[in-house]
């Protein structure tokens, strides 16, 4: 079965979640973002709005230092929402975005470091 939207988007939270979140910089560009990361430490990172609904980037620094743009999408299913980037991880019922983003990032939960000004 593929993964579908089978139930209300008004029973969810994680996107509110989201929106509310000390990182959450709304629509601002890739380079945008680059500029207010540059200088961090590595894992700190910031979300962004996608494209289109239920889109979104993680923008985040790399240990290199290189800014990295991870996609992730929220899916809703049954009763759960999944984050949907190369692999879909979930399902997830009362997460908040900041304990399952370091899936995406590929690290540990503790190295990750929100950008919060």
């Amino acid at each position: 079965m593929l993964l579908e939207e089978v139930v209300l988007e008004e029973s969810f939270i994680i996107e509110k979640s989201i929106q509310e979140s000390v990182c959450w910089k709304g629509k601002i560009t890739g380079l945008e973002a680059e500029d207010l990361l540059r200088g961090n430490s590595a894992y700190t990172y910031l979300l962004r709005e996608g494209e289109k609904s239920q889109n979104y980037y993680i923008s985040f620094v790399e240990p290199s230092g290189y800014i990295k743009h991870q996609p992730i999408e929220i899916r809703y299913f049954a009763e759960a929402w999944f984050c949907k980037n190369y692999l879909v991880s979930g399902p997830y019922k009362n997460e908040k975005i900041e304990e399952i983003i370091h899936k995406p990032m590929h690290c540990a939960q503790e190295e990750c470091q929100p950008l919060s000004n």
